[in-house]
């Protein structure tokens, strides 16, 4: 497999993230490979949201990522799993899930709704507002877009890596 640190389009460092922040981003694309290699997310998926303690987030992580993949209205940017960078597609769920767990609920609802139309956007925000509660439930709070500067105002991506 290739370097993917020389390889990928530069972005936030995975590692300069909140564990809730990694593990977010771990399972969202563990989720994506998965998919794209024609086989469900399953067993990989749900030992670690077993182990991080949020069992109950993991069915809100496969409606959102099902209404994505199957609604979104462009190519969305979901690094493979041994990237160190966080695409910019993938800041935006960060932001979005952070903004439903503050209380934010048009600020997380309108990153969502921008990847999809508005019938599907209605049901991704809704799994997306349960996935954020559910992590927080366990503990996994993500930080605001404020507490990582250099994510706050990263561009839209319309790349698939």
């Amino acid at each position: 497999m290739a370097n993917h640190e020389d390889n990928c389009p530069g972005g936030p460092h995975l590692e300069a993230l909140r564990f809730a922040e990694q593990f977010t981003v771990w399972a969202i694309r563990v989720w994506v490979k998965a998919v794209q290699g024609k086989a469900p997310p399953g067993r990989l998926l749900e030992e670690g949201f077993e182990v991080a303690g949020c069992e109950a987030a993991l069915s809100p992580l496969h409606g959102l990522m099902r209404t994505l993949a199957v609604a979104a209205e462009r190519s969305i940017d979901v690094r493979c799993i041994n990237c160190r960078h966080v695409s910019p597609d993938e800041v935006s769920f960060l932001r979005a899930i952070a903004g439903f767990q503050r209380g934010c609920y048009g600020e997380g609802a309108m990153l969502i709704a921008g990847y999809l139309p508005p019938a599907a956007a209605r049901t991704a925000i809704d799994h997306a507002a349960a996935l954020a509660g559910h992590l927080a439930s366990a503990g996994l709070l993500l930080a605001p877009a404020q507490a990582h500067p250099h994510t706050a105002a990263m561009p839209v991506s319309h790349t698939l890596h």
